[in-house]
C-alpha cells in the first residue's frame, strides 16, 4: 500500500501538491520525491523557452515558482554559504531563484543555479563571509548597476523623485538577526558596512504615478519598493510579469502569488514609491 501511495504521489505535479497545501504526515516524503527531481523539471520546462529574451524566460521562470511558500530567514546559518531553495522562498529568494534560472536555462541543475545566485546575492560574486552578502536592497540595486548586470531603467523615467534611502536598520536593531549571535561586532560592522551606502541616491517614482509608468515597464522587470519605515531602504521587491501585475512572494498571501501592480501599491500605506530595474545578460561562472 505504502509503494503504491508513493508511486501515486510521484504523478502528482509539485505545483499540483504545494497548490492543494498537503500537510499530512506523508508531505514529510516530498523532499525526496519531488524536490529532488525540480530541476530536472525546470530544465525540462526551460526548453521551450528558445528565442525568449532573458525579460520573457525570467517572467517564466517565475511563473514555475507559483504557489511555493512563503518562508523568511531561510538564508541564515553558521558558516555563511550560498543557500538555496525551490521549496521556501521569501520575496528576495524568489527575485534571485527566478533569475537565476532564467540565465541557467535550458541547462538547469543545482550547482549551475546555485552558482548563479552566488553571482547575485555577494560582493564580486563570492561568498567570503557573512559580511559579503548584499544584505540591502540598495546596495545591490548600485553594485549590480555598476557591475553590468542591471540597469536602473526607472532613474530617466518622469515624475522621477529623487530620494536618499535610509540604511541603518541592521546596526540600530541588532538583535533581530540570527547572526548577531555568532557573527563577533555584529552592530559595529553593520555600522561599518552602511556607511559605505550613504552617499547611494535613487529616483523613485510615487505610488500615484505607477499607472502612468506601466508603459514603460517590461516583462521581467525587476521592482523595489521603497517604504516610510524607519532605518530602512527598501521594504520588498518583486517581477513585473506584464500588462500591469507582478510576481512576488507575499508574506500575506503565504506564498508566490501574482496580482495587480498599482492595486497592490496603494493598499500599501508604508510603500511611498518604487525603483524599477532591468537585467543584462551575462554568464554563469
Amino acid at each position: 500500500m505504502a509503494t503504491k501511495t508513493l508511486e501515486k504521489m510521484k504523478r502528482i505535479p509539485r505545483r499540483e501538491i504545494l497548490r492543494l497545501g498537503i500537510r499530512s504526515a506523508g508531505a514529510l516524503l516530498l523532499p525526496s520525491l519531488c524536490l529532488g527531481d525540480r530541476y530536472s523539471e525546470l530544465a525540462g520546462v526551460s526548453r521551450g523557452w528558445p528565442g525568449l529574451g532573458l525579460g520573457d524566460r525570467i517572467v517564466a521562470a517565475g511563473r514555475e515558482f507559483m504557489g511555493v511558500p512563503y518562508v523568511g530567514w531561510t538564508l541564515e546559518g553558521d558558516p555563511e554559504q550560498c543557500r538555496v531553495y525551490m521549496d521556501k522562498l521569501d520575496c528576495v529568494t524568489f527575485l534571485e531563484s527566478a533569475w537565476a534560472v532564467a540565465r541557467c536555462a535550458p541547462d538547469v541543475t543545482s550547482d549551475r543555479v546555485r552558482r548563479a545566485v552566488t553571482q547575485t546575492r555577494y560582493r564580486a560574486g563570492k561568498v567570503d563571509g557573512y559580511w559579503s552578502r548584499l544584505h540591502y536592497t540598495t546596495d545591490t540595486l548600485h553594485t549590480h548597476q555598476r557591475s553590468g548586470k542591471i540597469e536602473i531603467v526607472s532613474e530617466n523615467w518622469p515624475k522621477g523623485v529623487l530620494w536618499d534611502p535610509e540604511t541603518s536598520y541592521m546596526s540600530s536593531r541588532p538583535e533581530g538577526y540570527a547572526a548577531s549571535k555568532y557573527v563577533a561586532n555584529f552592530a559595529e560592522q553593520a555600522k561599518e558596512m552602511e556607511n559605505q551606502l550613504v552617499d547611494i541616491r535613487f529616483k523613485r517614482i510615487p505610488v500615484e504615478a505607477w499607472e502612468s509608468v506601466l508603459p514603460r515597464m517590461k516583462p521581467g522587470d525587476f521592482v523595489a519598493f521603497c517604504t516610510t519605515k524607519k532605518w530602512l531602504d527598501f521594504s520588498h521587491v518583486g517581477i513585473y510579469s506584464g500588462s500591469g501585475q507582478f510576481m512576488h512572494a507575499s508574506s500575506t498571501a503565504g506564498k508566490v502569488v501574482e496580482q495587480g501592480l498599482v492595486e497592490w501599491g496603494r493598499g500599501v500605506r508604508s510603500c511611498n514609491g518604487m525603483v524599477v530595474s532591468r537585467s543584462a545578460e551575462f554568464d554563469v561562472r
